[in-house]
């Protein structure tokens, strides 16, 4: 799977859909035909399918992810993590997680933490447009077409 780069908040464009979370890890990748649950295999260590569901099998895509009061918390991230390992402290890129619950139209739920991008947080303003996007693609049947060009026709 490819990506642009480009994102918001936990929203990343792939080829032909989005990824929700870290699309080279556990996370959850949105297309025309529905939303795959993809996982690394620990043996292999490549992404696999663990799960996938149709528009159809979904009633609703809830998203909790912490907050940051910072444009770019990934950035400060990185540059936190390169001052720490500059002087000699050992230290991991700190990441933010990003829990879903799938609501099924049969009235179950499946409860998936997808893995995070680099920060403490995503800006709310991001969140509040990418949870306007989840929303638009569960209750709209049309705007699932847009998930074939994601960055436009354009693109």
């Amino acid at each position: 799977m490819t990506t642009t780069g480009r994102r918001v908040a936990w929203l990343t464009i792939v080829d032909a859909g989005l990824a929700l979370g870290d699309p080279g890890r556990e996370h959850l990748r949105l297309s025309t035909d529905g939303v795959v649950h993809r996982r690394v295999d620990t043996t292999t260590g490549r992404l696999e399918v663990a799960d996938r569901w149709t528009w159809d099998d979904i009633d609703d895509l809830q998203v909790t992810a912490p907050s940051s009061r910072t444009r770019r918390p990934g950035r400060w991230a990185f540059t936190a993590a390169a001052v720490l390992t500059a002087i000699g402290l050992e230290t991991d890129v700190t990441t933010s997680d990003v829990r879903v619950r799938i609501v099924l139209s049969d009235g179950g739920e499946e409860l998936i933490l997808c893995h995070g991008h680099p920060g403490r947080g995503y800006p709310e303003e991001e969140q509040a447009h990418a949870r306007q996007v989840i929303g638009r693609l569960v209750a709209d049947e049309s705007a699932r077409t847009e998930l074939d060009h994601p960055e436009g026709p354009s693109a």
